[in-house]
C-alpha cells in the first residue's frame, strides 16, 4: 500500500492497482495522517478468528468490503517518526473496523 498526501493506493504482488476493490481500507489509511508511507501487508477476511482466503475471494466476487482487514507484514517505511506513525496506524485500523 502506498500512502501519500496525494492519496492511498493498494497494489497486488503483481503490481495491479486494486484500490477500487478495497476503498474502505484505502480511505482509512488516507485519513490517518501518515504523510508518506509504504506499508507491506495483506488484506484478509477473518472468520472464526482466522484469516479465510476463500471468504476474501467470495467477498471480492460480490463487491463486499465490510469484512476486509489490512494486516501489515514485513517492512513499513514512514516519512514520520515510528512512534507517531504507529499511533496513526492504530487509529486507522480502529476506523476501518467500524
Amino acid at each position: 500500500m502506498h500512502v501519500s498526501d496525494a492519496g492511498t493506493e493498494i497494489f497486488t504482488r503483481k503490481s495491479l492497482n486494486w484500490t477500487k476493490r478495497f476503498t474502505g481500507i484505502a480511505a482509512a489509511y488516507a485519513s490517518a495522517g501518515l504523510g508518506s508511507a509504504i506499508v507491506d501487508g495483506e488484506i484478509v477476511v477473518v472468520v472464526n478468528e482466522r484469516a479465510d482466503f476463500s471468504a476474501l475471494q467470495a467477498d471480492l466476487a460480490v463487491g463486499r468490503q465490510d469484512r476486509q482487514r489490512f494486516e501489515p507484514k514485513g517492512g513499513i517505511r514512514f516519512g514520520s517518526s515510528w512512534r507517531t506513525a504507529r499511533r496513526r496506524l492504530s487509529d486507522a485500523f480502529s476506523r476501518s473496523l467500524v
